[in-house]
């Protein structure tokens, strides 16, 4: 390819880039920063320690039923799991690597025999003359074209030998985001340009009503590799403004938002609270009784803290739970109780 059919692509490349950069202020705004805000403030941070609820008043026929409030375990935001087990560091990814459909063009002065254009083929790898078997799939140009030089010179074939290795074609790259968005779909990388999970979500049209930005998965297959889950806390990212942290996307990664359902995974706080109503309920996460209360604005003037009860529903029919709010608030936090969906808090009106 001529210089003058590169310059186009150049620009088009430039323009790629400016495009997504410019996408980046503007990634809070098209996420939905109100509502989004709105879902940050029924949950509680993975980072405040809640208390245990090991020694809970209950009726002593529904005792079993409680379930301690246990603290949650602080976890980074981005962590990498290998899904064969073990646990590894996300990596941030360096130079473009080469994928399957690409187009290579391998230059050897004065070695016509050893040059020409070559696309990355399914298995990843090529047959060079005296170079031999060469792999170019998940490597980039620089690497291939030092080993090159390195079989070149081990082989004594040229002893001053040039080399030049660069790529004159992408194949289409596509991220998939499958829930959790307004718009499920395939999004394509803008050639020479990069994608992080923020900028996906955003073209994407932001969360959907029951999304959970605490509960990101990004399936990765990285080429030659064993895949692996990338768990992201995007709420996190957002609240600690750590756009560091934000993800960059690899070609063919799956995006998957945890989307609550209307109805479900819900528990519900009524009586003597400011704000009774529903509030979204994340069993990975947990939520205490007083959690709750403290969702719904807490107790008004007229509330019985001492009558407080909790309405679970079990295989034998709803069962009524008393939970002494008054000496939780007093500060013995032992006896908070962690909720389960479904659940229904109950705040009664003193009448004194």
């Amino acid at each position: 390819m001529s210089e003058g059919e590169l310059g186009p692509r150049r620009a088009a490349g430039r323009g790629a880039r400016a495009l997504v950069a410019a996408a980046r202020p503007v990634v809070l705004v098209l996420l939905g920063l109100p509502s989004f805000l709105g879902a940050c403030a029924q949950a509680p941070r993975r980072e405040e320690p809640e208390a245990g609820a090991s020694g809970a008043a209950t009726s002593s026929s529904a005792a079993s039923e409680l379930v301690p409030a246990a603290a949650p375990s602080s976890r980074p935001l981005v962590e990498s799991i290998d899904l064969a087990g073990d646990v590894a560091e996300a990596i941030a990814p360096g130079d473009y690597v080469l994928a399957v459909g690409d187009v290579v063009r391998v230059v050897v002065v004065g070695q016509p025999d050893l040059s020409g254009e070559l696309p990355v083929p399914p298995n990843g790898a090529i047959e060079l003359p005296v170079v031999g078997g060469l792999t170019l799939l998940g490597r980039t140009a620089q690497d291939v074209s030092q080993e090159i030089l390195t079989r070149l010179q081990d082989a004594s074939f040229l002893v001053d030998a040039q080399i030049s290795v660069t790529v004159t074609k992408l194949a289409p790259r596509q991220v998939f985001v499958v829930e959790g968005v307004e718009r499920p779909e395939a999004y394509n990388i803008p050639a020479g340009a990069t994608l992080h999970l923020t900028q996906v979500i955003a073209l994407a049209g932001g969360l959907s009503k029951g999304a959970d930005p605490s509960q990101v998965t990004i399936l990765r297959r990285p080429p030659n590799q064993k895949p692996q889950l990338l768990r992201v806390d995007l709420r996190a990212i957002l609240d600690q403004e750590r756009m560091d942290a934000d993800p960059r996307l690899e070609p063919d990664d799956t995006v998957i938002v945890r989307d609550m359902k209307q109805g479900e995974e819900q528990v519900f706080v009524t009586g003597r609270v400011r704000t009774p109503g529903a509030y979204r309920f994340s069993s990975r996460e947990g939520l205490t009784f007083l959690q709750s209360i403290v969702l719904a604005g807490g107790l008004d003037k007229y509330a019985k803290p001492g009558g407080a009860a909790l309405l679970r529903r079990t295989d034998g029919g709803r069962k009524t739970i008393h939970v002494d709010l008054e000496r939780i608030l007093g500060g013995e936090l032992e006896l908070d109780v962690a909720l389960s969906a479904g659940d229904v808090v109950f705040v009664p009106e003193s009448f004194f």
